[in-house]
C-alpha cells in the first residue's frame, strides 16, 4: 500500500527554533527612584542633619511718638535628623545551573548577566515601593476567602503587585504599634483586576482592616512619601504637631475620580505652606487616565 510521509515520520528532521533573546515581562515600575537619584557623597555616616527653619520672629511693635516695645519673640530653628536604611537582596545559583548558563550554545545569556541584572531591577522595584509606601503599608485588607485577599480600593496599587508572586509578606492590625496575623504569607497569585493577592501558608487569622508588609519589614523599613506627608506627630527629630509647616497637606479626593480641579486645590495647600517650586504629580494610569478625560 501507498505510503506518504507525514510529520510524524518527519519528526526526527525539524528544527526547534529559539528567539535570540530572553523578553523580560516584569514592568520596570522605578519612576520616583530616577527623580530622586542617590547621592554617594551625601550617604550618612551617623545621621544626615538638615537645618530647618520653621516660624518667622514676633516681636513687633507699633505706636506713635514714645511707646512700649512687646517682648522679642525670637524664630524657631531646628535639626531635621534623618537616619540611614539598610536593605539587602540574598540570591544563591547552584553550580550545575552556573554551568549550564556559561552562555554560548548552553543558553540564552550567561548566568552572571542574567542573575546580577535580576537582582538590581529586583532591588530597585523594592526601593521604588519603599520610597512611596515605606511605613504605610503595601494595602489594607478588605476580606479574606481562604487566602484569597481582596484589598480595599483606596489602598490598591497595581504596580505594587505586578511581579510579586514568590514575595514574602506579613499581616498587622496597625501601621504603627499593631500585632501581626498569622505568619510568613508568601504570593502565589495576583489579580490586577480583581484587586486581589492570594497567598499559601496559614492566613485564617488575617482579617478586614489588616495592613500587608513585606516580611520583616515592619517598623523597620524607611518612610515612603506617603508616611511623610500623613504624618501627624514627631518625625526626623521634629514635632508636625507643634509646627504646621513640617506637616504635610492632605485633601481628599471624595473616592471618586480625580479632576484637574482636585489636583488644582491640593496644589495649593502646599503653595499656602510657602511652596514655590514646580509641583510634579504622581498618580495611577488608571487616575491619570480619568484626568486626561476630565481635560
Amino acid at each position: 500500500m501507498a505510503q506518504y510521509n507525514t510529520e510524524t515520520t518527519l519528526n526526527a528532521l525539524y528544527k526547534e527554533v529559539y528567539a535570540d533573546k530572553l523578553e523580560n515581562l516584569i514592568p520596570e515600575n522605578i519612576r520616583l527612584l530616577k527623580m530622586i537619584p542617590f547621592q554617594e557623597s551625601d550617604s550618612t555616616g551617623d545621621k544626615y542633619i538638615q537645618p530647618v527653619m520653621l516660624s518667622h520672629e514676633h516681636g513687633f511693635s507699633v505706636g506713635t511718638g514714645a511707646y512700649s516695645l512687646n517682648n522679642h519673640i525670637a524664630s524657631v530653628n531646628a535639626e531635621a535628623q534623618v537616619e540611614g536604611y539598610q536593605m539587602l537582596l540574598r540570591t544563591a545559583i547552584g553550580y550545575d545551573a552556573a554551568d549550564r548558563m556559561a552562555g554560548g550554545k548552553k543558553s540564552f545569556v550567561k548566568w552572571g548577566d542574567q542573575l546580577f541584572m535580576n537582582m538590581l531591577n529586583s532591588i530597585s522595584k523594592r526601593l521604588e515601593v519603599l520610597q512611596l509606601y515605606g511605613r504605610s503599608s503595601l494595602g489594607q485588607v478588605l476580606s479574606n476567602a481562604t487566602g484569597v485577599l481582596t484589598m480595599t480600593v483606596p489602598s490598591w496599587a497595581p504596580g505594587i503587585w505586578a511581579g510579586m508572586v514568590g514575595a514574602e509578606l506579613e499581616a498587622y492590625t496597625a501601621v504603627a504599634s499593631g500585632s501581626q496575623h498569622d505568619a510568613t504569607l508568601t504570593v502565589t497569585a495576583v489579580d490586577l483586576g480583581a484587586r486581589t493577592v492570594t497567598v499559601s501558608g496559614t492566613s485564617s487569622a488575617v482579617v478586614a482592616n489588616d495592613y500587608l508588609y513585606f516580611k520583616g519589614f515592619y517598623a523597620a523599613e524607611q518612610y515612603g512619601l506617603d508616611a511623610i506627608i500623613t504624618n501627624s506627630g514627631t518625625l526626623y527629630n521634629i514635632s508636625a504637631a507643634t509646627y504646621e509647616l513640617w506637616k504635610g497637606s492632605s485633601v481628599s479626593a471624595g473616592s471618586a475620580a480625580l479632576t484637574m480641579a482636585k489636583v488644582l486645590n491640593g496644589s495649593s495647600k502646599a503653595a499656602e505652606r510657602g511652596c514655590e517650586e514646580d509641583m510634579t504629580l504622581i498618580c495611577n494610569p488608571s487616575t491619570w487616565a480619568n484626568l486626561n478625560s476630565d481635560q
